[in-house]
């Protein structure tokens, strides 16, 4: 069984009167049809799209920012100033929305 590849996407089923429902059905089919996988995230309200891509991306910052201090402490064997307040500033932001999240 082979995995196929994923795209993600956050889609506001109200946006143009509709539009935004029947433009992620399409761009589903099309995914499919290219042999991926389109998993899509429905946001259920105002703002929720921006609360979720937020989400998303101060995750993906948070593993890059540890992949790479992995780099530094173990492959390395040095560490930059700059890259572990750069490290810090992420993981400060990944705790911002969170807390965004969780607050509804």
């Amino acid at each position: 069984m082979t995995d196929r590849p994923r795209a993600y996407a956050i889609v506001n089923p109200a946006a143009g009167h509709g539009r935004g429902a029947r433009l992620a059905r399409t761009i589903a089919a099309e995914f499919e049809a290219a042999g991926m996988t389109l998993e899509v995230a429905v946001s259920p309200g105002p703002g929720e799209a921006a609360r979720l891509a937020f989400f998303g991306l101060t995750l993906t910052g948070v593993v890059f920012a540890g992949y790479l201090t992995y780099l530094e402490l173990f492959v390395i064997g040095a560490i930059c100033p700059w890259c572990v307040s750069v490290a810090a500033c992420v993981v400060a932001l990944f705790a911002l929305a969170v807390r965004d999240l969780a607050q509804g």
